[in-house]
């Protein structure tokens, strides 16, 4: 099966031109870089939801634009398990290269058999510099 014709006019050896491969490559690249970026929010996004979900808060904070939380603050939270962490709502705005979900994350205290349930609004942004994704919002409130 041939990808292109066999005969085009000023063309006599059958293959494509210059500019078609041109065209081409500049096409595979755009499309590559796109997934590329895609693929680096994914990756963010869920190794931040699996910190969070296994309780390595810590981890978490190192996802912040460079503004990590006092260590008292992740220390008040290990005795918190959760036990769901469920993407609600996403919204993009790929211009501004920013993101904006809505997470329901359900937990508990050990030693209370009460499960709690915090809707977390996160809003991250594209880091060139860092050429990561971060977030903007601090850790989950777990009361």
């Amino acid at each position: 099966m041939r990808l292109w014709p066999t005969t085009r006019p000023g063309n006599a050896t059958g293959k494509p031109s210059l500019p078609i491969l041109a065209s081409a490559a500049c096409l595979l690249l755009a499309a590559c870089a796109h997934d590329s970026a895609l693929m680096k929010r994914t990756e963010s996004l869920r190794a931040y939801q699996s910190a969070v979900r296994w309780g390595d808060f810590n981890q978490a904070a190192a996802f912040h634009d460079g503004v990590s939380p006092p260590r008292r603050a992740t220390d008040r939270l290990r005795d918190v398990r959760v036990t769901s962490y469920n993407v609600v709502s996403q919204r993009e705005d790929k211009a501004q290269q920013t993101l904006h979900q809505t997470v329901e994350i359900r937990y508990h205290y050990i030693g209370q058999p009460t499960e709690k349930m915090v809707v977390d609004e996160q809003d991250w942004h594209y880091d060139a510099q860092r050429q990561d994704w971060v977030i903007d919002t601090p850790l989950p409130n777990f009361e």
